[in-house]
């Protein structure tokens, strides 16, 4: 039984990684799945801005990118470690940064070999981080609770930004992230902040979700889904409210993810089973059964 691991969004369809290596590739009138990896849980997807191909990665630091309208293999990539997050930014040119915090930019002209460059603070020293958020010429760099803007013509951190006080944090458990373009970054800790990442100015702020365990910002940076160790799925907008608030699983939400333009919220639990949720009427388009079943 295919177990879910990862899930991404495509402009038309919705993928699943699943325990076994399988990507899945769910649509409205078509369902088929291909083999990414001989074995091994697939932990992180990532769709192209253009929806024509897909990077997937392995527990080993195996890295396939594939095309999505058939699966057939474009680039291979393997890391010395496990891939937290990876990129298309562009054609055959990749962004990845593995559990050891090294960030990588792999690319190849034409039909050459792919080959990789480090992420550095200042050309040559390279610099250590957990998460990114950007696109081809920058990045922002998530660092703990800290965040860099990086050059890539000058492979080289630009600017440090370090708005939240430590001390301001009253326990040790809360959440931050980027939005997909790098554009924002949102605590969620004693407090809810949704800050510019080249600004610092604050977007919006507002009050916790409790028992929070992901989160994800919507790219306009008016809405953050937050999964709850309870099942719980809430959406907190801008105007300081939950817009959505169901239990769509009975098991921990491991993580959310929106689709491109924010229609759409995807869910993943910590025992494989996932959803879609509509995310302006909180409607169920995949619920848990539905997606177990659809994964077989």
């Amino acid at each position: 039984m295919n177990v879910a691991t990862a899930i991404a969004f495509e402009p038309a369809a919705l993928w699943i990684g699943t325990r076994e290596g399988i990507l899945v590739r769910l649509a409205a009138t078509s369902a088929w799945g291909v083999r990414a990896f001989a074995s091994g849980p697939i932990g992180a997807l990532a769709v192209s801005d253009d929806g024509e191909a897909l990077l997937a990665a392995d527990a080993t630091g195996a890295v396939a990118i594939v095309k999505t309208a058939d699966g057939s293999v474009i680039d291979s990539l393997s890391c010395a470690a496990p891939v937290l997050q990876g990129k298309i930014v562009a054609p055959r040119t990749y962004v990845t940064v593995d559990n050891l915090r090294c960030g990588l930019v792999w690319s190849a002209s034409g039909a050459g070999a792919i080959r990789s460059t480090p992420i550095c603070k200042d050309g040559k020293t390279e610099v250590p981080f957990d998460r990114f958020g950007g696109g081809s010429a920058r990045l922002t760099l998530l660092s703990a609770i800290d965040w860099m803007i990086w050059d890539r013509a000058t492979n080289s951190v630009v600017s440090e930004h370090h708005p939240i006080d430590g001390m301001r944090l009253a326990y040790l458990d809360g959440l931050v992230g980027l939005t997909a373009s790098g554009g924002h970054y949102f605590v969620h800790w004693d407090e809810c902040l949704v800050i510019a990442t080249e600004t610092e100015e604050i977007a919006f702020e507002g009050a916790i979700v409790r028992r929070a365990r992901c989160a994800a910002l919507s790219d306009n940076a008016r809405r953050l889904a937050v999964g709850a160790r309870d099942g719980e799925l809430v959406v907190v907008d801008d105007a300081q409210t939950q817009t959505i608030a169901l239990r769509p699983s009975t098991h921990a939400i491991a993580e959310v993810v929106w689709q491109d333009g924010g229609a759409r919220i995807g869910w993943l639990d910590v025992q494989g089973g996932f959803g879609v949720v509509d995310a302006l009427s909180g409607a169920e388009i995949i619920d848990r059964a539905h997606g177990v079943a659809l994964i077989g």
